[in-house]
Order: structure tokens, then sequence, then C-alpha cells
């Protein structure tokens, strides 16, 4: 399938535009990075928890921001998360000097004592245990009395329905009474008078914890840059080889410089968190771009082959023009599939499809307005420098110069 049909695009002749152009973006992405001290970590390189709390009615994040901070834990920021209607709410709490502190029970304290008041010492919350709890307390107390049913084993069957009920409140998000809890599927009579009796439905609970210690999170800022450079150096000696051509290579490499910086920048102006998925949607980009580039460069290989007097420029130009649809089709269906993981792939993906959305369009435009345009340029740098190293060329000796006529 081919959208262009013998195109004749002159896209040598903006390429000091572009260069120019795309040194000033990233220079203003860098700026950006300085006056914030860096990237937006996230969670997982600065060290800390990320909590998911999901509520019965609309939560009030300055209100909750107060109550954490009352039981003395810092808190960087707190947000909704999801659809609004929801009702959740993501804190992002940093770690401090001391290793092993449990945040998560610390902010779900505070939080229980402030919106749950009423809550007896003790009281056995649906919402904020688990299936493994549950099981427990059901064994303990034995409300259908399976332990003194013949061929009965009470933590087996206790178990399953213990999955039952927490399975029904992650599909409803959370139960707003226990009445909720009572009417599952499987919860006989005498064990649904048990939950009413035992246990409580507090306004709120614990979606999701994500604890990562200070040390961990600088292991992991240290391994995601190597990772990053390391990729940078494959791509370089893989391209260096292929074409044999240290002006390929080092075009190429400079080109997928450019792509991680450009993109970084951007991010950094957006003030977009950086997380292990998208550093993970770095090195993917990393590869793409230089996919894409690749392809140009093979494209104009062969064509240097074919038309050996023409002049470079010419062929760079040619071999652009010809893998324009390829490129264009390609990048056009992974962009794409990036927009339906931003908007449908909910927000552990949100972070890395936005990357790979900026990557696919920087590492197009990359491919055809920085890659394949830096190779003439180191081209004509290298032959104006070996114009200039040679020696010119000695006059002839023993010839008279010729009369004029």
């Amino acid at each position: 399938m081919r959208i262009f049909h013998q195109p004749k695009f002159d896209f040598l002749s903006v390429k000091w535009y572009c260069i120019t152009g795309s040194i000033v973006v990233t220079a203003i992405g860098m700026l950006s990075l300085v006056y914030k001290g860096g990237p937006n970590f996230g969670v997982d390189f600065t060290g800390g928890a990320q909590l998911i709390y999901g509520f019965s009615s609309q939560p009030d994040e300055n209100q909750i921001r107060k109550v954490v901070e009352t039981a003395q834990v810092k808190v960087d920021s707190v947000q909704r998360f999801d659809r609004a209607d929801k009702n959740q709410v993501l804190l992002r709490v940093p770690m401090e000097k001391k290793e092993g502190r449990d945040l998560s029970k610390e902010v779900t304290a505070a939080l229980t004592k402030a919106f749950f008041p009423q809550a007896t010492a003790g009281a056995f919350d649906l919402n904020l245990n688990g299936t493994d709890a549950l099981q427990a307390k059901l064994v303990a107390d034995d409300p259908e009395k399976l332990a003194a049913k013949p061929n009965s084993d009470p933590k087996a069957d206790y178990g399953r329905l213990a999955q039952s009920i927490i399975d029904a409140r992650s599909r409803q998000g959370l139960f707003k009474t226990v009445d909720a809890a009572a009417k599952v599927p499987g919860v006989a009579p005498v064990t649904g008078a048990w939950l009413k009796e035992k246990t409580v439905a507090g306004p709120f609970t614990l979606l999701s914890a994500e604890n990562v210690g200070p040390q961990v999170g600088k292991d992991l800022r240290e391994k995601g840059a190597w990772a990053v450079i390391l990729s940078w150096a494959a791509m370089l000696t893989y391209i260096g080889i292929r074409f044999r051509s240290a002006s390929f290579g080092t075009a190429a490499v400079v080109a997928l410089v450019h792509d991680t910086l450009f993109t970084l920048g951007l991010c950094s102006i957006l003030n977009t968190e950086i997380s292990l998925t998208v550093v993970a949607a770095f090195l993917t980009l990393i590869g793409y771009s230089v996919n894409d580039t690749v392809v140009v460069y093979d494209r104009i290989r062969e064509n240097m082959q074919k038309s050996r007097r023409d002049p470079l420029t010419s062929v760079v130009n040619r071999s652009i023009n010809e893998t324009l649809s390829r490129t264009i089709l390609t990048s056009g269906l992974t962009f794409l599939v990036c927009i339906a993981l931003f908007f449908l792939g909910g927000e552990v993906l949100r972070g890395f499809s936005f990357v790979m959305m900026i990557g696919i369009i920087v590492g197009t435009y990359s491919s055809i307005f920085i890659a394949a345009p830096l190779v003439i340029v180191w081209e004509e740098w290298r032959a104006k420098k070996s114009a200039q190293n040679s020696p010119a060329a000695p006059a002839a000796k023993g010839k008279a110069p010729a009369k004029a006529r």
C-alpha cells in the first residue's frame, strides 16, 4: 500500500532549519530539567509509598492531606485518580531516612481515625482487610459450625467464601454497607447475620499500595540511566558494523540521543512522572526509532550502489521519498495503538503510552530530518577536511609557458 505515488519532496533543503529547531527545543527542555532540579521521578525511583484509596463518596483532597500530615506523615501529592465517578485518590508519600516504616499502615490508620471514628476498637473492617484476614476470622468464629460437621474442611470452605466476598468488593469498588457483603452469592443466612454483627464497612478502602525504600529507588535510578546509555552504545555498534560507516553509525546515535533528550525535555515541561513503565517506554522508543532509521539507511545504501555517479544529497533525498509511505503507515498505525492505550489503558499505562506517543512523532521526524541529513553533513565535512589536508598538485616542470599568438 502506497500513500504517495513517486513523491519528490526536497527534505534536505530544510535540514538546517530542522536541526536548529531540534537544538532549540531540546535546549529548552534541558533548561526545564535544570530549573526543576531534574525529572519528576515517581515513587519507583525516589522511594516512598504510592497509595490509591477508594471512597464511598466524593473525597476532599485538601482534607485528606491535612489528616495525613497531622499524623506526622509527609505527603508529596494528593490527587484524583481514574474517573471522577470512582471516587479514588492517589497519595504519594516520600520515604524518610528510617527504613522499614509501614507508610500504608500509618496513612490508613490516620484516615480511619478521621473518617470512621465511630468504629469500635478492633472492629473488623470489610473494606480494609483481605481474603486471608477474613478467612482467619471466619475460621475462628465458625458461624456455620463447620468444625462439627463430618467430612468438612472449615479452612478450605471459609477460604472460598472469603475469596467470593473480597472478589465482590473488588468489583463494586468497596462495600458501602455490610448488607452488600451479606448479599454476595454463596453467603449463607447465618454467615450474613454474623457479618452484620461482627464486621463493619468503612467509608474507604485501600486499592493499591506500592512501597519502595530509598536505597532501592536510588539503585533503580542508576540502572535506568545505564539502560538508556548502554542502549545508545549498542545501537552505535550495531549500525557501525552493519553499514561499515562511521558517518551512518554516529548520525544514528546522535538522532537517538536527540529523541531521548527531546522527549525527556517535553516530559519535564509537561511535568510527566518518570516511573519504571516510562523508562520502559524510553527503551521501546529507542528501538522503534533506530528501526525506522535503519530502513532509511538501507535504502540509501542500495541507491548508492545503483547510482554511484549521483551526488549523495540526491541519493539521500530519493531514499527518504521511497521509504516515506512505509514510514507514515508504520508510525501512524503504532500511534493509533498508543492513543488507544492512553485513553483506555488506565492510569498504570498512561505514562508509558504518553511517552510512546511523543516518541513516535519525534522518532519519525528524526529519521527523516535528523539522522539522514547528518550523514550528508558528516560526509561534506569529511570531504572538505580531506581537500584541505591534501597537498596541492605540483607545477609541471620543464615546460615553457605557452606564447600568446
